[in-house]
């Protein structure tokens, strides 16, 4: 059971439907950010994808904005519009990583969710003991 934000990786969102929208009246994070564009989403998740392959396969400190654009299929204008430099694009993929870790550990499946058996002797531990 989720409380309805769906826990989702970087290329599940790509292609998929609106970003997320908060209920009427809800509070916190979802609630506060204005709704994007279906193409600035787009764009965005292209980008992090791709900034995401070249850190791994080139290292973090040869990626340049220029072969970030170009693997991502967007136009430097664009990428600059959202990020001034790397270490900003860098950033955002880690800050998209620790959301996606996050809901994993509040809302997801044992052996992260909130059923995940805990140290021995606590509750929901294999021993019984909690």
């Amino acid at each position: 059971m989720t409380n309805g934000d769906e826990v989702r990786t970087l290329r599940d969102v790509a292609g998929t439907g609106p970003v997320r929208r908060a209920a009427p009246g809800a509070a916190g994070p979802a609630a506060q950010r204005p709704l994007r564009r279906e193409d600035s989403v787009r764009n965005h998740v292209q980008i992090l994808a791709a900034a995401e392959q070249l850190f791994t396969e080139r290292g973090p400190r040869t990626v340049t904005m220029d072969l970030m654009a170009e693997a991502a299929g967007v136009g430097r204008a664009t990428l600059y519009r959202r990020f001034p430099d790397p270490p900003a694009v860098a950033a955002a993929l880690l800050d998209e990583h620790e959301r996606i870790l996050q809901g994993r550990l509040a809302f997801g499946p044992p052996p992260l969710g909130p059923r995940a058996a805990g140290p021995r002797g606590t509750p929901g531990s294999p021993d019984g003991l909690g």
